[in-house]
């Protein structure tokens, strides 16, 4: 057993390297389907106001499983675009107090499939905006060799 071993590292050493796959460019300008990961309170930037950050994974085959994140301060400047992705997820009961205080309020909104439009400042090319269009599916897409992704699907729409 030891010599198979033996013969199984001397194998390992001599295999190619896989290539990196954290070296992703931007994710391009578009539409997109994408599942809420997370929507958490978020401690403010330089001692600023809290903030909602969402954690979105893009669904469906050419980006699937990237992440953007959608980021915005908790105040009163801001409370029209908290209201505008509530309502885009069909949770306008939800109040800013109710989503700050109670885990289990933001937890729905876990797993919730959103369509949402990432888009590019040329300026700050690496931080895309995200914005929330509606929801696509209150169940996560799953792909699977039963449900395939439907043909020529290129995460687009």
């Amino acid at each position: 057993m030891s010599e198979y071993l033996d013969d199984l590292d001397a194998a390992y050493a001599n295999a190619d390297e896989p290539e990196k796959k954290s070296d992703f460019g931007p994710i391009p300008t578009g539409n997109y389907q994408a599942e809420v990961d997370r929507c958490l309170p978020k401690e403010g930037r330089n001692g600023g106001p809290e903030r909602v950050s969402w954690g979105l994974v893009i669904r469906g085959p050419k980006q699937e499983g990237r992440w953007v994140w959608r980021d915005y301060p908790l105040t009163a400047e801001w409370i029209a675009q908290f209201k505008r992705d509530m309502y885009a997820c069909e949770r306008p009961d939800i109040t800013p107090k109710q989503w700050r205080t109670d885990p289990d309020t933001r937890a729905e909104l876990c797993g919730l499939v959103l369509n949402v439009k990432v888009q590019h400042n040329p300026e700050y090319p690496d931080s895309p905006k995200v914005y929330i269009n509606s929801l696509a599916s209150s169940r996560p897409a799953v792909h699977d060799e039963r449900n395939p992704p439907p043909p020529d699907d290129d995460d687009l729409f």
